[in-house]
């Protein structure tokens, strides 16, 4: 019996010792860092993308003897990615290289352009403005229709000339001819902060 209670005792003495060293285990802990880093692409840092979208239509209208204002039938858009990721800013502009002609140089004299109402997209997440109420002239002068100031331009920035926001004037006393005319829009994006 003395032998039977010896052992029980040395049993527990040692699952006591056991069960102490679990629940008093010492405990350790450190910091390290997590480390991830950026650069500049090698080309197409800032660029223009979805360029398809830059025409505008101003549709197929009967010829007129009144003074007429049309408007783009369809919706265009002028997409500027930066992704260099200096914030430098940059300058988007428009220019009309010549007046509106037939395949066969038929002029649409005095026609003009007015940029009136582009809007910057919802879905942009650069921070850029857009400009309203750009006349455009025949002479390739260049227009900014959307810059980004020093601080400003990273990421994706839409100006969004949507049904409507761009119209067309042409006189009643131009001669018209049953045929499409066409001219030439120039978009440059230049790496130049623009002065917003």
């Amino acid at each position: 019996m003395k032998k039977f209670m010896m052992s029980t005792l040395l049993l527990s003495g040692m699952l006591s010792i056991s069960m102490g060293q679990v629940h008093a285990a010492d405990t350790d802990s450190h910091d390290t860092t997590g480390k991830v880093g950026f650069k500049a692409p090698d080309t197409g840092g800032l660029t223009m993308t979805n360029t398809d979208a830059l025409n505008i239509d101003f549709g197929s209208n009967p010829i007129s003897a009144d003074d007429k204002t049309y408007s783009n039938i369809n919706d265009a858009k002028a997409t500027v990615q930066d992704i260099r990721g200096t914030a430098a800013g940059w300058t988007l502009t428009v220019a009309q290289n010549a007046q509106f002609k037939t395949s066969d140089n038929t002029e649409l004299t005095g026609a003009q352009i007015t940029i009136k109402t582009p809007t910057l997209d919802t879905a942009s997440t650069a921070t850029a403005t857009v400009d309203q109420s750009l006349v455009l002239t025949t002479d390739n002068t260049a227009h900014k229709i959307m810059g980004a100031a020093a601080g400003e331009g990273n990421g994706t920035a839409i100006a969004d000339m949507n049904t409507g926001s761009v119209t067309l004037d042409v006189p009643g006393k131009t001669v018209k001819v049953a045929k499409d005319y066409t001219t030439m829009l120039t978009w440059n994006l230049a790496d130049a902060p623009a002065d917003n």
